[in-house]
Protein backbone atom coordinates (compact mmCIF):
# COMPACT_ATOMS: atom_id res chain seq x y z
CA UNK A 1 0.00 0.00 0.00
CA UNK A 2 1.21 3.32 -0.67
CA UNK A 3 2.15 5.88 2.51
CA UNK A 4 0.18 8.85 0.82
CA UNK A 5 1.75 11.22 3.45
CA UNK A 6 5.24 9.96 2.55
CA UNK A 7 4.18 9.34 -1.21
CA UNK A 8 3.30 13.60 -0.93
CA UNK A 9 6.77 14.60 0.58
CA UNK A 10 8.64 12.71 -1.49
CA UNK A 11 7.45 14.47 -4.83
CA UNK A 12 8.26 18.01 -3.39
CA UNK A 13 12.19 17.28 -3.70
CA UNK A 14 12.10 17.38 -6.94
CA UNK A 15 12.13 20.96 -7.20
CA UNK A 16 15.13 20.93 -4.98
CA UNK A 17 17.00 19.25 -7.57
CA UNK A 18 16.06 21.58 -10.19
CA UNK A 19 16.89 24.27 -8.21
CA UNK A 20 20.58 23.06 -7.48
CA UNK A 21 20.68 21.74 -11.47
CA UNK A 22 19.74 24.30 -13.25
CA UNK A 23 20.42 28.07 -13.72
CA UNK A 24 17.29 29.85 -14.57
CA UNK A 25 15.63 32.96 -14.29
CA UNK A 26 13.32 31.34 -11.48
CA UNK A 27 15.98 29.89 -9.83
CA UNK A 28 17.19 33.40 -9.39
CA UNK A 29 13.91 34.22 -8.58
CA UNK A 30 13.77 31.85 -5.44
CA UNK A 31 16.85 33.50 -4.19
CA UNK A 32 15.26 36.88 -4.23
CA UNK A 33 12.47 35.26 -2.29
CA UNK A 34 14.53 33.08 0.22
CA UNK A 35 17.56 36.06 0.38
CA UNK A 36 20.08 33.06 0.13
CA UNK A 37 21.93 31.72 -2.15
CA UNK A 38 20.36 28.49 -3.70
CA UNK A 39 23.45 26.53 -2.20
CA UNK A 40 22.56 26.84 0.98
CA UNK A 41 20.06 24.24 0.38
CA UNK A 42 23.00 22.03 0.71
CA UNK A 43 24.77 23.05 3.77
CA UNK A 44 22.23 24.65 6.46
CA UNK A 45 19.83 21.99 9.18
CA UNK A 46 16.24 21.89 9.39
CA UNK A 47 15.83 25.18 12.04
CA UNK A 48 16.54 27.44 9.53
CA UNK A 49 14.66 26.48 6.72
CA UNK A 50 11.87 26.00 9.69
CA UNK A 51 12.35 29.89 10.19
CA UNK A 52 13.04 30.85 6.99
CA UNK A 53 9.85 28.96 5.70
CA UNK A 54 7.54 31.06 7.89
CA UNK A 55 8.51 34.36 6.27
CA UNK A 56 7.86 33.05 2.88
CA UNK A 57 4.60 34.75 1.05
CA UNK A 58 4.59 32.39 -1.85
CA UNK A 59 2.92 29.32 -1.34
CA UNK A 60 4.36 26.95 -3.60
CA UNK A 61 8.00 27.62 -2.12
CA UNK A 62 6.50 28.15 1.46
CA UNK A 63 5.75 24.24 0.96
CA UNK A 64 9.06 23.26 -0.64
CA UNK A 65 10.78 24.82 2.25
CA UNK A 66 8.35 23.45 5.00
CA UNK A 67 8.94 19.54 3.35
CA UNK A 68 12.90 20.17 3.57
CA UNK A 69 12.99 19.63 6.93
CA UNK A 70 11.23 15.86 6.81
CA UNK A 71 14.12 14.43 5.04
CA UNK A 72 17.27 16.23 6.16
CA UNK A 73 17.40 13.72 8.93
CA UNK A 74 16.04 10.41 7.98
CA UNK A 75 17.27 7.19 8.64
CA UNK A 76 21.31 7.03 8.66
CA UNK A 77 24.47 4.91 9.29
CA UNK A 78 27.29 5.83 11.31
CA UNK A 79 29.67 7.17 8.36
CA UNK A 80 26.47 9.91 7.40
CA UNK A 81 26.91 11.54 10.38
CA UNK A 82 30.15 12.93 9.74
CA UNK A 83 28.43 14.97 6.67
CA UNK A 84 25.82 16.84 8.99
CA UNK A 85 25.65 20.13 8.65
CA UNK A 86 26.91 22.12 12.28
CA UNK A 87 24.61 25.44 11.87
CA UNK A 88 20.79 25.33 12.74
CA UNK A 89 21.00 21.46 12.82
CA UNK A 90 18.37 20.31 15.60
CA UNK A 91 21.03 17.59 16.29
CA UNK A 92 23.63 19.48 17.54
CA UNK A 93 22.41 22.15 20.61
CA UNK A 94 24.36 24.28 23.62
CA UNK A 95 22.08 25.41 25.88
CA UNK A 96 19.01 24.05 24.04
CA UNK A 97 19.76 25.87 21.26
CA UNK A 98 20.98 25.75 17.38
CA UNK A 99 24.03 26.99 16.71
CA UNK A 100 25.54 29.40 13.77
CA UNK A 101 29.13 30.75 14.03
CA UNK A 102 29.08 33.57 11.20
CA UNK A 103 32.94 33.43 11.58
CA UNK A 104 33.01 30.05 11.66
CA UNK A 105 31.01 29.47 8.70
CA UNK A 106 33.24 32.20 6.33
CA UNK A 107 36.07 29.85 7.03
CA UNK A 108 34.19 27.23 5.62
CA UNK A 109 33.81 24.96 8.36
CA UNK A 110 29.80 23.87 7.57
CA UNK A 111 30.06 20.14 8.62
CA UNK A 112 30.76 17.61 11.46
CA UNK A 113 34.16 16.31 9.24
CA UNK A 114 35.45 19.68 9.45
CA UNK A 115 36.20 19.07 13.29
CA UNK A 116 37.83 16.02 12.36
CA UNK A 117 41.78 15.42 12.01
CA UNK A 118 43.17 13.42 9.02
CA UNK A 119 42.38 10.44 10.35
CA UNK A 120 38.49 11.00 10.69
CA UNK A 121 38.97 11.24 14.23
CA UNK A 122 37.20 14.02 16.04
CA UNK A 123 39.94 16.91 17.01
CA UNK A 124 40.45 16.89 20.73
CA UNK A 125 41.89 19.57 21.15
CA UNK A 126 41.96 23.30 20.69
CA UNK A 127 45.47 23.76 19.59
CA UNK A 128 45.00 21.00 17.16
CA UNK A 129 42.07 22.76 15.79
CA UNK A 130 43.53 26.09 15.96
CA UNK A 131 46.19 24.54 13.40
CA UNK A 132 44.21 23.36 10.92
CA UNK A 133 41.92 26.39 10.27
CA UNK A 134 44.85 28.89 11.23
CA UNK A 135 41.78 30.59 13.00
CA UNK A 136 41.59 31.17 16.66
CA UNK A 137 37.51 31.12 18.10
CA UNK A 138 36.63 31.92 20.95
CA UNK A 139 37.39 28.71 23.53
CA UNK A 140 34.33 27.41 24.71
CA UNK A 141 32.49 27.92 21.27
CA UNK A 142 35.27 24.66 20.41
CA UNK A 143 34.42 22.67 23.79
CA UNK A 144 31.19 23.65 23.56
CA UNK A 145 29.84 22.27 20.03
CA UNK A 146 31.88 19.65 20.18
CA UNK A 147 30.51 18.17 23.11
CA UNK A 148 27.49 18.94 21.43
CA UNK A 149 28.28 16.27 18.89
CA UNK A 150 29.47 14.26 21.33
CA UNK A 151 26.51 14.29 23.29
CA UNK A 152 24.45 13.25 20.04
CA UNK A 153 26.57 10.83 18.95
CA UNK A 154 29.05 9.26 21.38
CA UNK A 155 30.83 6.87 19.26
CA UNK A 156 32.49 9.70 17.40
CA UNK A 157 34.34 9.99 20.64
CA UNK A 158 36.94 6.83 19.79
CA UNK A 159 35.41 6.46 15.94
CA UNK A 160 38.00 6.62 12.67
CA UNK A 161 36.89 6.94 9.22
CA UNK A 162 38.49 8.01 5.88
CA UNK A 163 36.52 10.93 4.76
CA UNK A 164 35.88 11.03 1.41
CA UNK A 165 35.88 14.30 -0.16
CA UNK A 166 33.88 16.34 -2.08
CA UNK A 167 31.10 15.08 -0.35
CA UNK A 168 27.28 14.77 -1.17
CA UNK A 169 24.95 14.67 1.71
CA UNK A 170 22.54 11.74 1.39
CA UNK A 171 19.34 13.06 1.00
CA UNK A 172 21.22 15.89 -1.45
CA UNK A 173 22.67 12.54 -3.16
CA UNK A 174 18.90 11.11 -3.73
CA UNK A 175 17.70 13.82 -4.67
CA UNK A 176 20.28 14.76 -7.45
CA UNK A 177 20.20 11.03 -8.75
CA UNK A 178 16.70 10.18 -8.55
CA UNK A 179 14.73 9.65 -11.94
CA UNK A 180 11.95 7.96 -10.78
CA UNK A 181 9.66 10.83 -9.42
CA UNK A 182 10.94 10.33 -6.16
CA UNK A 183 10.86 6.77 -5.56
CA UNK A 184 14.20 6.80 -3.90
CA UNK A 185 12.88 9.21 -1.54
CA UNK A 186 9.86 7.69 -1.15
CA UNK A 187 11.29 4.72 -0.08
CA UNK A 188 13.46 6.78 2.79
CA UNK A 189 10.56 8.18 4.26
CA UNK A 190 9.46 4.35 4.29
CA UNK A 191 12.28 3.02 6.24
CA UNK A 192 11.45 6.14 8.78
CA UNK A 193 8.52 5.14 9.37
CA UNK A 194 9.42 1.33 10.24
CA UNK A 195 11.77 2.82 12.35
CA UNK A 196 10.14 4.79 14.21
CA UNK A 197 8.94 3.22 17.74
CA UNK A 198 7.39 6.60 19.26
CA UNK A 199 3.64 4.97 18.86
CA UNK A 200 5.24 1.38 20.31
CA UNK A 201 6.40 3.58 23.43
CA UNK A 202 2.93 5.58 23.48
CA UNK A 203 0.29 2.16 23.35
CA UNK A 204 2.73 0.50 25.39
CA UNK A 205 2.36 3.14 28.22
CA UNK A 206 -1.80 3.56 27.62
CA UNK A 207 -3.00 0.13 27.07
CA UNK A 208 -0.67 -1.12 29.49
CA UNK A 209 1.15 -3.67 27.12
CA UNK A 210 4.40 -5.05 27.27
CA UNK A 211 5.23 -6.88 24.04
CA UNK A 212 8.26 -7.91 22.40
CA UNK A 213 9.13 -6.26 18.63
CA UNK A 214 8.18 -9.56 17.34
CA UNK A 215 4.69 -9.18 19.02
CA UNK A 216 4.84 -5.60 17.16
CA UNK A 217 5.31 -6.29 13.61
CA UNK A 218 2.63 -9.16 13.81
CA UNK A 219 0.61 -6.18 14.75
CA UNK A 220 1.82 -4.15 11.96
CA UNK A 221 1.23 -6.80 8.84
CA UNK A 222 -1.99 -7.95 10.59
CA UNK A 223 -4.16 -5.58 8.29
CA UNK A 224 -2.05 -6.33 5.23
CA UNK A 225 -2.56 -10.02 5.47
CA UNK A 226 -6.76 -9.30 6.08
CA UNK A 227 -7.39 -7.57 3.14
CA UNK A 228 -6.06 -5.99 -0.24
CA UNK A 229 -8.38 -2.41 0.73
CA UNK A 230 -5.97 0.35 0.74
CA UNK A 231 -8.79 2.72 2.58
CA UNK A 232 -9.17 -0.31 5.18
CA UNK A 233 -5.02 -0.42 5.48
CA UNK A 234 -4.75 3.52 5.71
CA UNK A 235 -7.58 3.68 8.47
CA UNK A 236 -5.81 1.16 10.60
CA UNK A 237 -2.40 2.56 9.65
CA UNK A 238 -3.76 5.78 11.14
CA UNK A 239 -4.77 4.11 14.36
CA UNK A 240 -2.05 2.25 15.38
CA UNK A 241 0.32 5.10 14.45
CA UNK A 242 -1.75 7.81 16.19
CA UNK A 243 -1.99 9.63 13.39
CA UNK A 244 -5.86 9.73 12.94
CA UNK A 245 -7.82 12.45 13.42
CA UNK A 246 -10.39 13.00 17.01
CA UNK A 247 -11.68 15.62 18.61
CA UNK A 248 -8.41 16.64 21.37
CA UNK A 249 -6.12 16.50 18.13
CA UNK A 250 -8.88 18.73 16.12
CA UNK A 251 -8.75 21.09 18.98
CA UNK A 252 -5.38 20.88 19.88
CA UNK A 253 -4.40 22.34 16.30
CA UNK A 254 -7.32 25.27 16.19
CA UNK A 255 -9.76 23.47 13.82
CA UNK A 256 -12.60 22.87 16.50
CA UNK A 257 -13.16 24.92 19.76
CA UNK A 258 -14.11 22.00 22.00
CA UNK A 259 -11.76 18.20 22.48
CA UNK A 260 -15.00 16.41 23.95
CA UNK A 261 -16.61 13.49 22.63
CA UNK A 262 -18.75 13.68 19.66
CA UNK A 263 -20.90 10.75 21.19
CA UNK A 264 -21.06 11.21 24.90
CA UNK A 265 -20.53 15.18 25.25
CA UNK A 266 -18.64 14.30 28.44
CA UNK A 267 -15.15 13.26 28.09
CA UNK A 268 -12.30 14.52 25.59
CA UNK A 269 -12.40 12.62 22.39
CA UNK A 270 -8.91 10.24 21.90
CA UNK A 271 -8.08 7.29 20.11
CA UNK A 272 -8.92 5.02 23.27
CA UNK A 273 -12.07 7.32 24.39
CA UNK A 274 -13.12 7.24 20.91
CA UNK A 275 -12.85 3.62 19.66
CA UNK A 276 -13.39 2.37 23.21
CA UNK A 277 -14.05 4.04 26.29
CA UNK A 278 -16.53 6.10 25.58
CA UNK A 279 -19.86 4.51 27.37
CA UNK A 280 -22.05 4.59 24.06
CA UNK A 281 -19.03 3.05 21.97
CA UNK A 282 -19.01 0.28 25.17
CA UNK A 283 -22.90 -0.36 24.44
CA UNK A 284 -21.99 -0.83 20.35
CA UNK A 285 -19.07 -3.65 22.01
CA UNK A 286 -21.05 -5.19 24.06
CA UNK A 287 -24.13 -5.85 21.50
CA UNK A 288 -21.54 -6.63 18.59
CA UNK A 289 -19.44 -9.48 20.61
CA UNK A 290 -23.05 -10.87 21.62
CA UNK A 291 -23.91 -10.68 17.39
CA UNK A 292 -20.85 -12.47 16.22
CA UNK A 293 -20.73 -15.47 19.03
CA UNK A 294 -24.74 -16.08 18.43
CA UNK A 295 -23.84 -16.47 14.69
CA UNK A 296 -20.45 -18.27 14.49
CA UNK A 297 -20.98 -20.17 17.75
CA UNK A 298 -17.66 -19.09 18.95
CA UNK A 299 -16.61 -17.32 22.31
CA UNK A 300 -15.18 -13.91 21.49
CA UNK A 301 -13.59 -11.54 24.26
CA UNK A 302 -11.98 -8.49 23.49
CA UNK A 303 -9.49 -5.83 25.31
CA UNK A 304 -8.82 -2.12 24.39
CA UNK A 305 -5.50 -3.63 22.72
CA UNK A 306 -7.74 -5.82 20.82
CA UNK A 307 -9.66 -2.99 19.28
CA UNK A 308 -7.16 -0.45 18.92
CA UNK A 309 -4.29 -2.43 17.53
CA UNK A 310 -5.86 -6.02 16.71
CA UNK A 311 -5.81 -9.31 17.94
CA UNK A 312 -3.27 -12.04 18.18
CA UNK A 313 -4.96 -15.05 18.75
CA UNK A 314 -7.30 -17.28 16.63
CA UNK A 315 -10.11 -17.45 18.23
CA UNK A 316 -12.19 -16.75 15.38
CA UNK A 317 -10.24 -16.67 12.15
CA UNK A 318 -9.96 -13.28 10.31
CA UNK A 319 -12.10 -11.72 13.39
CA UNK A 320 -9.60 -8.61 13.18
CA UNK A 321 -11.15 -7.79 9.49
CA UNK A 322 -14.98 -7.21 11.34
CA UNK A 323 -13.70 -5.75 13.89
CA UNK A 324 -11.35 -2.72 11.95
CA UNK A 325 -14.90 -2.28 9.71
CA UNK A 326 -16.76 -2.10 12.86
CA UNK A 327 -13.81 0.70 13.92
CA UNK A 328 -14.73 2.42 10.38
CA UNK A 329 -18.39 2.57 10.89
CA UNK A 330 -17.90 3.91 14.64
CA UNK A 331 -15.72 6.72 12.95
CA UNK A 332 -18.19 7.69 10.12
CA UNK A 333 -21.18 7.64 12.93
CA UNK A 334 -19.07 10.26 14.71
CA UNK A 335 -18.74 12.93 11.12
CA UNK A 336 -22.78 12.18 10.42
CA UNK A 337 -23.40 13.07 13.96
CA UNK A 338 -25.39 9.76 14.43
CA UNK A 339 -24.30 7.00 17.18
CA UNK A 340 -23.28 3.69 16.23
CA UNK A 341 -25.36 1.09 15.83
CA UNK A 342 -25.25 -2.18 15.08
CA UNK A 343 -27.96 -2.95 12.90
CA UNK A 344 -26.09 -0.35 10.33
CA UNK A 345 -23.03 -2.24 10.87
CA UNK A 346 -24.81 -5.33 9.90
CA UNK A 347 -25.68 -3.44 6.18
CA UNK A 348 -22.47 -1.85 5.52
CA UNK A 349 -20.22 -5.88 6.24
CA UNK A 350 -23.08 -6.72 4.11
CA UNK A 351 -22.25 -4.38 1.42
CA UNK A 352 -18.86 -4.86 1.90
CA UNK A 353 -18.71 -9.09 1.19
CA UNK A 354 -20.49 -8.70 -1.78
CA UNK A 355 -18.03 -5.77 -3.07
CA UNK A 356 -15.28 -8.46 -2.05
CA UNK A 357 -16.63 -11.00 -3.52
CA UNK A 358 -17.14 -9.41 -6.98
CA UNK A 359 -13.60 -8.29 -6.88
CA UNK A 360 -12.18 -11.75 -5.92
CA UNK A 361 -14.54 -13.38 -8.43
CA UNK A 362 -13.47 -11.32 -11.34
CA UNK A 363 -10.23 -11.68 -10.22
CA UNK A 364 -10.33 -15.73 -9.94
CA UNK A 365 -9.22 -15.84 -6.71
CA UNK A 366 -12.73 -16.69 -5.30
CA UNK A 367 -10.61 -19.78 -3.40
CA UNK A 368 -8.72 -17.28 -1.50
CA UNK A 369 -11.78 -15.10 -0.68
CA UNK A 370 -13.71 -18.00 0.77
CA UNK A 371 -11.02 -19.17 2.83
CA UNK A 372 -11.12 -16.26 4.35
CA UNK A 373 -14.91 -15.55 5.31
CA UNK A 374 -14.44 -19.69 6.16
CA UNK A 375 -15.61 -18.25 9.79
CA UNK A 376 -17.33 -14.85 8.90
CA UNK A 377 -19.95 -15.95 6.61
CA UNK A 378 -22.53 -16.21 9.18
CA UNK A 379 -22.49 -13.16 10.02
CA UNK A 380 -23.78 -11.74 6.75
CA UNK A 381 -25.66 -14.51 5.23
Amino acid sequence: MVQIDAFIKSMKPSWIKRLLTNDNSWTYLFEEVIGESKFTIISYGADYWRKKSKSIKNLFWKEVLENKPCFLYLPCNEESVLYRPLWHNPEIKIDNKTLHFKQWSRKGICYVYDLCNDQGKLIENYEEFCEKFSFSPILTQFYGIRNAILSKWPFLRNYNSTIILPHCQKYIYHILTNKQRGLSIYNLFIKDLTTNDKYKVKWSLELDIHQNQYWWEKINFIIFKLTSDSSLQWFQYRITHIIISTNKYLRMISVINSPVCSFCKANIESIIHLFWECTLVTKFWQEFTTWVENKTGKTLSLINSDVILGKTDNEINNINLIIVLAKLHIYKQKYKNHLPALFIFKMELEKHYKIEQYIHTKNMTVQKFEKRWVDLKALVT
